[in-house]
């Protein structure tokens, strides 16, 4: 399980309360702004009935280099557990 995931009934990124199933979006830095491309992925999540949704930029601290280095080489495996990934 991821170490974060973002609430998408309040809006908050939480440490992962327990296993829950959660969708994971993976997309391209850049390409569109972020909150957009969220908000679709959010939209998507709540149709299959899931509230939670792991995206890297908002569920991996990006200030901090420790958990960078912790939570980088755990995406692929973030992305294998979660119950769908959006692309």
């Amino acid at each position: 399980m991821p170490t974060r995931l973002f609430n998408l009934r309040t809006g908050e990124v939480v440490q992962t309360p327990t296993k829950v199933p959660y969708c994971a979006l993976s997309y391209v830095w850049g390409q569109e702004p972020i909150s957009t491309t969220i908000a679709t992925a959010a939209e998507a999540c709540l149709e299959l009935g899931v509230e939670w949704l792991w995206v890297d930029q908002k569920c991996i601290l990006q200030d901090n280099d420790d958990d960078k280095a912790k939570e980088v080489p755990r995406m692929a495996q973030y992305y294998t557990d979660a119950h769908a990934t959006l692309i």
